[in-house]
């Protein structure tokens, strides 16, 4: 992934975790990257495709994490780990789950 592109996802979890997905503007999430809104849909297609690349990287991020606990045996750790993960998100990924409340509810 360039360094561009990189932006342009960080600009747009930014933007649609604040203002919401509906809200915000292809264009809006150019010009917070630094880039201009035809290279948004060269790599993305649409804003649609911006959201689901952006999910994409949470949810590679969130499959990391959770990964100790697929493997574990035991159910009481299964259960301990899974409870233990709500609090031990990374900061950098709080705008990522709170993209994820906005898009749920």
């Amino acid at each position: 992934m360039t360094e561009k592109q990189e932006n342009i996802l960080q600009a747009a979890l930014k933007l649609f975790a604040s203002e919401g997905y509906h809200a915000t503007s292809t264009n809006k999430v150019a010009k917070s990257a630094g880039v201009s809104e035809g290279l948004i849909f060269r790599h993305f297609g649409n804003k649609e495709g911006l959201l689901d690349a952006v999910l994409n990287l949470g949810k590679e991020k969130f499959k990391a994490i959770y990964a100790n606990i697929i493997f574990e045996e035991d159910p009481k750790q299964v259960i301990k780990g899974a409870l233990s993960m709500l609090f031990n998100v990374p900061e950098e990924d709080y705008t990522f789950w709170k993209l994820q409340m906005k898009l749920k509810w």
